[in-house]
């Protein structure tokens, strides 16, 4: 089954080839589209900037989506950049597209191609024809080890998102995730002194343990002691326990590792009648989409997806013009706090 940006992306293709929108026409909006679709912006805006890659349309702000080719360019000379990325639950991810094609579009030679992490592991051998480089995102190193290692010894430029694999030679653009933690954290202490924090695994990912250890070293310098510093949430009952916790005030500050399971406890409580600020603060990281649609809206940790995605993006070209480009094994981009209303 294709994802949906693909088949609203292959709807609009279609109506701009057959002329039903004419070069000069200005395409529905993100939103209609997604009223449409009944899918987010996040999902019809991916299939807008498809568009765009394939230079028929151009996005212009405050004017929208602009027809300006009813044709494709069969140049044979144009290489793939590679976009690889869950899309499985877009809410969950941030938007590195539009700084990767930031940074694409001055560079004719290249096209982008976004493709899911199941997809590209089936045929890669395949894929990977008409492939100048590509930007990873690591959904499980376990899962995609395997794959990137195959890429490597091939010599295909990859530059990794968001995920660095300990000791492995490619390089990572990832958040500033040890002070997001540090901020995180200080945000949730403010009138608290019981904090935890809460993981969906046991510390697995080295971008979760940077965001426990920036948690950890907050502690340490305010000189906070804890006997509860984290939870795992390995089973449902793990929720009822959170909560019986904040019912017995052993915990009054929770640091999530990312928005969804901020948002997952917040339901949970409400469940519970457990109110949200005053018996428990919440802080989040990510800053989805959904994250400012919770009730309470979330106070979480900002990472610049735009930002990511292009300095990606940059080092990626790089890296295909000079395969002995410089660059550090990982390349950090600050965060900062967004408060709202799930803290004090």
């Amino acid at each position: 089954m294709q994802p949906k940006y693909k088949l609203i992306y292959q709807s609009l293709k279609k109506d701009i080839l057959s002329q039903k929108y004419p070069i000069g026409s200005t395409l529905p909006s993100e939103l209609s589209l997604a009223e449409k679709y009944q899918v987010s912006r996040i999902t019809t805006k991916r299939a807008l900037n498809e568009l765009e890659q394939d230079k028929l349309v151009a996005r212009k702000q405050g004017k929208g989506t602009i027809v300006i080719q009813n044709s494709i360019s069969q140049d044979i000379h144009v290489q793939e950049i590679l976009l690889v990325i869950p899309f499985a639950n877009n809410y969950e991810f941030g938007d590195y597209m539009s700084g990767v094609l930031k940074e694409i579009n001055n560079t004719p030679e290249y096209h982008l191609k976004t493709i899911s992490n199941q997809e590209f592991k089936k045929d890669y051998a395949n894929i990977l024809t008409n492939v100048a480089g590509i930007l990873y995102y690591v959904n499980q190193v376990s899962e995609d080890i395997s794959v990137l290692s195959s890429l490597y010894l091939r010599n295909i430029p990859v530059v990794l998102l968001d995920k660095k694999i300990l000791n492995f030679p490619l390089p990572c653009v990832m958040p500033d995730n040890l002070d997001g933690g540090k901020l995180a954290t200080t945000a949730v202490l403010k009138g608290n002194s019981h904090p935890c924090f809460v993981a969906d695994s046991a510390l697995s990912e080295i971008s979760v343990r940077s965001r426990y250890l920036g948690f950890l070293t907050t502690l340490k310098e305010q000189s906070i002691t804890t006997d509860i510093p984290l939870i795992t949430l390995n089973k449902k009952s793990d929720f009822e326990t959170i909560a019986s916790y904040i019912s017995e005030k052993k915990i009054d500050a929770i640091v999530a590792e990312n928005d969804v399971t901020a948002i997952n406890i917040i339901n949970y409580l409400h469940k519970k009648d457990i109110d949200i600020p005053n018996a428990v603060s919440i802080v989040g990281f990510d800053n989805i989409q959904a994250a400012s649609l919770s009730y309470p809206s979330l106070t979480t940790i900002n990472q610049d997806f735009n930002l990511i995605g292009a300095k990606a993006t940059e080092i990626l070209l790089n890296k295909i013009k000079d395969p002995n480009f410089d660059v550090p094994d990982t390349i950090t981009i600050p965060v900062k706090l967004i408060s709202r209303q799930s803290t004090k």
